[in-house]
């Protein structure tokens, strides 16, 4: 599957979920997201923008699993990419470095029987994410950055 046809697949998916049908660019994904009204009344979670460049590509790579794109440059290259986690992990990602992420901390999850947001899970887990620095979102589409 090509970028293009994933980010198409992304968009069907939240026209589906919203109703809709206009055209929306990958730069909104977050935020049309972010506007699906979550089951039971409750308000989907808040996407957060971290710069991961400061900590180690292990870290980097484990929090980009979890969330919701990555933003990369592969080692030898100083063009930047952006995609979900599941193409960043489609081809070698030992020649990768990821730079930032977009995750939903609040995002209620159940662990071991246990009930948490993503960010209590992280916390747990000894990753403390309150110290990785937040970027805007316009700082995480930027592609010359």
């Amino acid at each position: 599957m090509t970028l293009n046809e994933t980010m198409n697949e992304i968009a069907d998916a939240i026209r589906e979920k919203k109703g809709t049908t206009e055209k929306i660019a990958p730069i909104n994904f977050a935020e049309e997201i972010k506007s699906i009204s979550a089951g039971g009344g409750e308000s989907a979670s808040t996407i957060e923008y971290l710069d991961v460049s400061g900590i180690d590509e292990t870290s980097a790579i484990n929090l980009g699993s979890m969330s919701v794109f990555i933003k990369y440059k592969f080692n030898n290259d100083k063009t930047t990419y952006i995609a979900p986690p599941s193409l960043f992990g489609s081809s070698q990602a030992q020649d990768k470095r990821v730079v930032a992420i977009t995750i939903a901390l609040s995002e209620k999850i159940i662990y071991s029987n246990q009930e948490g947001t993503l960010g209590e899970f992280l916390s747990m887990m000894g990753i403390d994410v309150d110290i990785i620095p937040r970027l805007t979102k316009e700082q995480f589409y930027d592609l010359n950055a």
